[in-house]
């Protein structure tokens, strides 16, 4: 997770509204702002929540993707995205994979 503090604030809104519950994973990436946060993101350095105006363009790109469309996205409309061609990644792979499993049993 690549995050602006290690409380994830953005990466805790998320998973809330989404998958109504707490990440369980720590933030392994602290940055100072979301610029960053999506610099992290395109660079590959992991999964970053981040809102619609800022990751937009880098979305049309195809520099980052979004793996995971929830079928009601939350309230403030973030994104999950991560640099494209890294779900070859094992450990981005495993974390596609667990939402993919988890949302098919959301209502």
């Amino acid at each position: 997770m690549v995050e602006v503090h290690e409380s994830l604030p953005f990466v805790s809104r998320y998973w809330a509204s989404v998958f109504d519950s707490r990440p369980v994973a720590p933030g392994t990436v602290i940055v100072p702002d979301l610029r960053a946060v999506l610099a992290c993101a395109v660079a590959g350095a992991g999964l970053a929540v981040l809102p619609r105006y800022l990751c937009a363009a880098a979305l049309e790109r195809g520099e980052v993707v979004a793996p995971y469309a929830p079928a009601v996205p939350p309230l403030r409309t973030y994104f999950l995205a991560v640099r494209t061609g890294t779900l070859a990644m094992p450990h981005v792979a495993r974390a596609h994979e667990w939402l993919v499993r988890a949302a098919s049993d959301w209502s």
